[in-house]
């Protein structure tokens, strides 16, 4: 496990943005007072740690992925996602559990609305490390003169959820200080893990957002990508 030192940013605009105004508007002075108090006080509640692994990917076939040491991911996008990469990162990140730990005592005091912009603001930080963790995997490969995928986590797209027990199988004891429940809900909540393909050819192409109907969902991605 590596804890960071490095400090990441949440700006107002990016909260105001999430909680679903639009990039012309503002809300409330009320409303955008509360935000920036709690933009200026979440930095020193967020502790971001993370962990990988990289694993030979050994065969893909039809929608299974055998990676050495026997663990299988099962899935048509992850099969897909794979089927040209010769390794594969295994990861999991979290920002740990005090700011989620905030936002429940300001809930258990009525205080919904902060509760509310301070996940907001957890979620935030948990997306930028997990930028942050994806973009080191890359440069790293890069280095070596091989390219990565997309990252992907249990339960996108047809990746079933119970898929996150095979990942903190792959990480054993070395998941970031991230526990996960019998029901795959990882403990503390700011969490993601998942997974980053490796490859000597050009495995960045592909985007299972292209040909996926579910234009409303929260994790698509630009699907005009290839």
């Amino acid at each position: 496990m590596v804890t960071l030192e490095k400090q990441f940013k949440v700006t107002t605009e990016q909260v105001f943005c999430d909680i679903g105004y639009a990039p012309d508007s503002e809300p409330a002075p009320r409303v955008a007072g509360l935000i920036n108090d709690h933009v200026d006080g979440a930095q020193q509640l967020v502790k971001p740690s993370y962990s990988y692994l990289i694993r030979r990917v050994e065969l893909v076939h039809g929608p299974s992925v055998l990676l050495e040491n026997g663990a299988v991911f099962h899935g048509e996008v992850i099969a897909r996602l794979l089927e040209r990469a010769e390794e594969v990162a295994v990861f999991a990140l979290t920002i740990g559990s005090e700011l989620e730990d905030e936002a429940a005592r300001l809930a258990r005091e009525g205080l919904i609305l902060q509760a509310t912009m301070l996940e907001t603001i957890g979620s935030l930080y948990t997306e930028q490390l997990a930028d942050w963790v994806e973009t080191r995997i890359g440069d790293l490969a890069r280095a070596q003169g091989r390219t990565t995928s997309r990252r992907f986590s249990p339960g996108h797209c047809d990746w079933d959820v119970s898929q996150q027990k095979t990942v903190f199988h792959i990480l054993r004891e070395d998941c970031a200080g991230i526990r996960l429940t019998d029901s795959c809900l990882m403990i503390p909540r700011k969490s993601m893990s998942g997974i980053i393909g490796i490859g000597d050819s050009d495995i960045t192409d592909y985007n299972p957002c292209r040909t996926c109907e579910k234009h409303d969902c929260v994790g698509r991605r630009n699907a005009k990508s290839p």
